[in-house]
């Protein structure tokens, strides 16, 4: 991945899956999260980010829409896919034809381990899977990634009001794999605890 999508993403994934701490058995919650990918510093987030100089310059974007369901008071089921992608501009300001995108999955069960009238405390285990077309590898769409990894993270999630409501989560433990399609190329395979910022995440989503 291009060095200015990692920083796209990096920064794209400060919006986060959330929940409403007063939610109860039943509710439904909506929203823009994102997907993280584990043991890399990258992520499809919901953001847009443009960097120019002169007449070039790369554009890049990405979207994960959300939903969730209390099965009870504690327990929940969500999930989220997610895209991103990017255009570039050369010096003179001509487009240059050259793919790069990703198409993420991200299913997850969460469980409050603490809920007050404001305050709600869960951990949550989710499963990513994401493929990823790059363009700017060899000049042709034909090198592919695929990436996938299972990950246990710990959140915290504030009421702002009966709908709306703050989340926030910092560290993440799992596993991740990664290959591309190229003759030869190995798979890359991390496990270990990350602390790092970008396991930090906001988010603010709506509770029906």
């Amino acid at each position: 991945m291009s060095k200015v999508i990692k920083t796209f993403c990096v920064a794209a994934a400060i919006c986060a899956v959330t929940t409403v701490a007063n939610a109860q058995a039943g509710s439904l919650y909506l929203g823009l999260g994102n997907i993280n990918f584990w043991g890399t510093d990258e992520g499809i987030g919901t953001g847009f980010t443009s960097i120019s100089q002169g007449d070039a310059s790369v554009t890049a974007y990405g979207i994960a829409p959300e939903i969730g369901y209390f099965l009870s008071d504690n327990f929940v089921i969500g999930g989220s896919i997610g895209f991103t992608g990017y255009s570039r501009k050369d010096a003179q300001g001509n487009s240059i034809d050259e793919t790069h995108s990703t198409f993420a999955i991200s299913p997850y069960v969460r469980y409050f381990l603490t809920k007050t009238d404001k305050f709600g405390f869960y951990l949550q285990g989710g499963f990513e899977y994401a493929t990823t077309t790059d363009g700017t590898y060899n000049g042709t769409d034909d090198y592919k990634i695929n990436e996938w990894g299972i990950a246990i993270l710990p959140g915290i999630s504030y009421t702002l009001s009966d709908h709306f409501n703050l989340t926030a989560s910092f560290g993440t433990l799992g596993y991740g794999s990664s290959k591309g399609n190229s003759p030869n190329e190995e798979a890359i395979n991390t496990f270990g605890l990350s602390l790092d910022g970008s396991t930090l995440r906001f988010g603010v989503f709506y509770t029906f």
